[in-house]
């Protein structure tokens, strides 16, 4: 169970990858630009750069060497981990770049032949007493790494004072508007599951007015395209009808960079699928209409195999604890239903 006191030195664990550069680089680039975290644990595994651990890789080489710190280090149970650059997320018995289970075997058989994410089986197989909430910071190359990071460190004069929680709105930036949408959606058994209606749920129970709340049905035909001051923004992604690089075609405007998000996509934690959206795209610099990393989200989640739409994460838990004020991790972990689950940003931010 995590708690809500945060004390780095014991709290916060940082696993990098010793045999890339990249890694090393966004590593200490977040030790030295991130307010609060300097005093925070680190552990390097030298392991494969690939996307994917075979999976005695990761019992013999990964999970060893993170169950061997445990050991090391009795007294300190993390309840935070990050996963920096070239940490593969996945588990898979093909280690190939850009095939998965469900290009090689007909469904459900390949349900068989893959592996929980690898924040998954961190965050659930690593000790009895030990169930941490695991994200990374992963995005596409250094630079959109830096990018966020560089992001974090503007904000972070607005920090809580002896934690490393920091919240856009505690200084008036303005996140206050949520956008979801279930527009245009025809995928089977999609009207069963009205991810943006449940996200509305969510936030104005929370104390969100209506006012403050854009949302599209199943039965409309207007694609949300735009947004201003976003904190969340949850939608089918590629199902909504704007393609897969929908979030180059969208434009987010004033204060709409630290928001949530969460697409009902099948594969947007996956490095080589096309066709929809994934982080890699999120997080760019000119992404949802923006330039130098403005528009990009503060956190996300994403699959890194199908998790099947009704194992799609809890929009009403998701966006509901961020309205709360909860911080990025406490929301996704929260939230997650499948075990392909993958949540990409800093854990400590809060709306």
């Amino acid at each position: 169970t995590v708690t809500n006191a945060i004390n780095v030195t014991n709290d916060l664990l940082l696993i990098y990858n010793t045999n890339s550069t990249d890694s090393a680089t966004v590593l200490n680039y977040y030790l030295a630009h991130r307010p609060g975290v300097s005093g925070a644990n680190v552990l390097g595994i030298g392991c494969t750069t690939l996307e994917t651990f075979l999976p005695t890789e990761y019992t013999n080489v990964f999970a060893a060497q993170v169950q061997a710190w445990l050991a090391a280090n009795p007294t300190k149970h993390p309840q935070y981990v990050i996963l920096f650059p070239d940490i593969p997320s996945r588990v898979n018995e093909t280690n190939t770049p850009g095939i998965y289970p469900w290009e090689i075997f007909p469904y459900p058989a390949y349900l068989s032949h893959q592996w929980p994410s690898v924040q998954v089986q961190l965050a659930t197989g690593m000790a009895v007493d030990w169930n941490p909430y695991v994200t990374s910071i992963n995005m596409n190359g250094t630079n959109d790494c830096l990018g966020y990071i560089n992001k974090l460190a503007a904000i972070g004069t607005n920090y809580i004072f002896g934690s490393p929680t920091t919240s856009a709105s505690m200084n008036n930036y303005g996140n206050t508007n949520y956008y979801f949408d279930d527009s245009g959606v025809t995928v089977s058994g999609a009207t069963g599951l009205p991810f943006g209606l449940q996200a509305l749920q969510g936030v104005t129970s929370n104390g969100v007015p209506m006012a403050n709340v854009e949302y599209q049905p199943f039965t409309s035909t207007n694609r949300i395209i735009q947004g201003t001051s976003v904190a969340g923004f949850c939608s089918w992604g590629v199902y909504n009808g704007g393609g897969g690089d929908y979030c180059f075609n969208m434009n987010f405007q004033a204060n709409s960079g630290w928001y949530l998000i969460e697409t009902i996509e099948s594969f947007n934690g996956e490095y080589y699928t096309t066709g929809q959206g994934s982080w890699l795209k999120w997080y760019s610099a000119n992404a949802f209409g923006g330039s130098n990393y403005s528009c990009t989200p503060i956190g996300a989640v994403t699959h890194v195999d199908e998790p099947t739409a009704a194992r799609c994460e809890l929009s009403q838990v998701f966006f509901g604890l961020w309205a709360e004020g909860k911080n990025f991790g406490t929301c996704a972990w929260n939230a997650r239903r499948t075990p392909y689950f993958q949540a990409v940003g800093d854990p400590f931010v809060t709306r």
